[in-house]
């Protein structure tokens, strides 16, 4: 179900740029997390494995599913498809793997998946997009996957002022053991809604089955798990590896955690970031500091540290250089007011980055 509508996205049917999770809610970077509507029937493949595939009770579009239906990657991951609608193709660019839906008449629909040596999810997208422009990406992050891995997510509709660009592209990138599984899912921008409706049942099929293979936990968000005591009142703020946060005081709040927002099972958002070991909470304009339980508060200072950056504090794929930077946002302008943080020795210090 939460990969139907990473397919949606790129045809236009939805216009909420994110993954939505079975069972769980997605959630955009900067906006609260938006649910899949209506009752679809998905590949449901719980505990298959490729040992077991020829008798699983699952199946592929209608059809039993079979030692054929399993892919496994090298690089350490595995999906689950039907061969009489879609193709493995490992004979493309160096270390891609696409999987192409057969029947070309309704349009080139493509799944391409590669791994990224020693580079963090944003910084594999920032890569990957750096020739695009900007105002045709959305940037989104939440669950992927049949196990829920997190991931940063992008989407790029095709370009208006070009009559041949007739793709609508959507990226996903997940850490996994000191990389990142690149995953670029391809769409036409013109369709019929009979014939894009029956291809994207088939490949979102082949995204929610995804698997990583030998996953070690994810490291990026290592200095923002843990408890946060405020500096001001009794509440505590504990964020969870799964993504999942309560916030407790007069009363009790949880929800899911992105790099840069607190999104309550309410719908509504609080947006946050973290310096060293503080935690800054947006909270009617201002902010409320807590600190990191277990740490001194000399290490809070400790800002300039590499070690405590964050997307939500700098995000790869944003040019800082440009005029439209990602400190124009009225959030980051609110904030990042300081001169401090534009000092051209200390922030944008090219060494340093």
């Amino acid at each position: 179900m939460r990969n139907k509508l990473f397919y949606f996205m790129m045809t236009g049917l939805l216009s909420a740029a994110l993954l939505s999770g079975c069972g769980k809610s997605s959630a955009e970077s900067t906006e609260s997390a938006t649910s899949e509507t209506g009752a679809v029937s998905y590949l449901d493949l719980t505990g298959a494995t490729a040992s077991s595939a020829s008798t699983a009770s699952s199946v592929v579009s209608g059809s039993q599913l079979t030692a054929e239906s399993v892919y496994e990657s090298a690089d350490g991951w595995r999906v689950f498809y039907d061969p009489s609608k879609i193709t493995v193709d490992t004979t493309t660019e160096s270390g891609i793997t696409a999987l192409r839906y057969n029947d070309q008449t309704k349009g080139e629909y493509v799944i391409k998946v590669s791994y990224v040596t020693e580079k963090m999810p944003e910084d594999a997208l920032y890569d990957k997009l750096s020739d695009y422009d900007d105002s045709r990406v959305t940037r989104s992050e939440g669950f992927f996957g049949k196990d829920n891995y997190w991931s940063f997510q992008r989407i790029v509709t095709a370009d208006p002022a070009d009559s041949s660009d007739q793709t609508n592209k959507s990226f996903a990138a997940i850490e996994h053991n000191g990389g990142s599984i690149l995953i670029e899912a391809d769409t036409p921008s013109v369709q019929s809604e009979t014939a894009g409706m029956a291809a994207s049942d088939d490949m979102a099929a082949v995204l929610d089955s995804f698997e990583l293979l030998n996953h070690e936990a994810q490291t990026q968000f290592a200095n923002v798990t843990g408890s946060y005591k405020s500096e001001d009142s009794d509440e505590t703020i504990t964020m969870n590896e799964d993504h999942t946060f309560t916030l407790t005081g007069d009363q009790t709040i949880s929800g899911t955690w992105t790099s840069t927002s607190l999104l309550q099972s309410s719908g509504e958002s609080m947006d946050y970031t973290i310096e060293g070991n503080q935690l800054l909470l947006s909270r009617n304009g201002n902010y409320v500091t807590f600190n990191k339980e277990g740490t001194s508060s000399e290490d809070s200072d400790n800002s300039s540290d590499s070690s405590y950056d964050t997307s939500s504090d700098y995000d790869s794929s944003y040019d800082y250089d440009d005029d439209d930077s990602y400190y124009d946002d009225d959030y980051y302008d609110d904030y990042y007011e300081d001169d401090y943080y534009y000092d051209d020795d200390y922030y944008y210090d090219e060494d340093y980055y």
